[in-house]
């Protein structure tokens, strides 16, 4: 009997420990609330080689898609762009939508979303703001309004010991921050896919040379010197000990990213190792993309596969990183590449296997692309 209580006590604490590492992303801080009073959830997306009405004319095409009513809820929602003004960059949408809590066969709990999206663009980069934040929930009994304000922020959602939410309005902090999420990574996905359609663009007349590699690829020494007019690339020294088959003639546009990308390979690299901010993280050697150029910058490739949760936070946090390469029993770097980060971009695995062969497990990839700055 002491046993069976021991395993329940055990279960008990398993599962509260699950439900805190689940509940950690929507705890203190998660909802934010300005100088005004109201939530505001923001984010900044970058595009240094952007102008302003490049990133607007973007941004008004991705809206004008994201935000138009399902087939399904046509007649029930009128979520639309309500306001844009091209020579000041700006954009103010208007979004309506169910945030479904739990759904079966018996039983359907949701509730009706609103919100506003102001974008603001300038040149090199555009400012998201989710505000305005409403809810219309029907509990069974009659409809009742609530507003972000006075629903889902730390003063009503979260317990005093900021390690729990109040279980009432916690469905509804979980599902807006989702939302968000959500949200903000359509706008990202549009802005990546038009740089690199617009790579695509600049290099439509190039072919790239992707060397096929026998084995996993890591680094050479020296970076590889991609030529504008790239018809062949020849392999540099420290590559060829490397056993290379022979280059593969890719068509530049059914290559992403759209600039010519050399697999470095050489037995020389045994570890990568990527830091910023005085914090370092070792990455797979399948995470490596090689070099190439794009916008005529010089650049590095990073392919993250999302899963790689402590990577990926390291380089979507920081602006400028570093990524090093040791050899075989070295504690010193053989090599150091400084890159201030100039686009993110989610593929697919298919995408990401391009880049590097190693990538062969499916799930779904960050590809980080920095600028070489010396």
């Amino acid at each position: 009997m002491k046993r069976f209580i021991l395993f329940i006590v055990c279960c008990i604490a398993i599962i509260t420990g699950l439900r805190a590492q689940e509940d950690s992303k929507y705890l203190l801080g998660a909802v934010p609330v300005g100088e005004d009073g109201l939530v505001h959830f923001k984010t900044t997306l970058n595009a240094p080689v952007l102008t302003q009405l490049e990133l607007y004319n973007v941004m008004k095409d991705w809206a004008n898609d994201y935000f138009k009513a399902k087939e399904a809820d046509k007649g029930l929602f009128n979520p639309r762009i309500l306001f844009h003004e091209e020579d000041k960059g700006t954009i103010v949408a208007n979004g309506e939508e169910y945030l479904v809590f739990t759904s079966s066969f018996i039983s359907l709990d949701r509730t009706r979303f609103y919100y506003h999206l102001i974008i603001q663009c300038k040149d090199g980069s555009c400012d998201l703001d989710m505000t305005n934040i409403r809810y219309l929930y029907n509990d069974g009994h009659e409809n009742n309004k609530y507003t972000a304000e006075e629903w889902i922020t730390d003063k009503y959602a979260v317990r005093k010991s900021g390690t729990k939410l109040v279980p009432i309005s916690s469905k509804f902090r979980r599902k807006t921050i989702d939302a968000k999420d959500e949200l903000f990574k359509s706008a990202q996905n549009a802005l990546g896919d038009y740089l690199i359609k617009l790579g695509a663009g600049i290099q439509k007349s190039q072919t790239a040379v992707v060397p096929v590699v026998t084995q996993e690829p890591v680094v050479a020494q020296k970076p590889v010197e991609v030529q504008k007019s790239v018809e062949a690339v020849k392999p540099t020294e420290a590559q060829k000990p490397v056993d290379v088959q022979k280059p593969v003639v890719v068509p530049q546009e059914t290559v992403k990213p759209a600039a010519p990308v050399v697999q470095p390979a050489t037995k020389e690299a045994a570890r990568i190792m990527i830091s910023a901010n005085g914090e370092e993280v070792k990455i797979d050697q399948e995470a490596w993309g090689g070099y190439g150029e794009m916008f005529g910058k010089k650049v590095a490739f990073i392919v993250l596969d999302t899963r790689k949760a402590i990577a990926n936070l390291l380089l979507t946090s920081n602006e400028n990183f570093t990524i090093s390469f040791y050899k075989e029993g070295e504690s010193k770097p053989s090599e150091v590449i400084n890159c201030k980060r100039l686009m993110q971009q989610n593929i697919n695995a298919e995408e990401a296997a391009k880049i590097n062969a190693g990538n062969k497990d499916g799930g779904n990839y960050n590809m980080f692309v920095g600028e070489i700055v010396r």
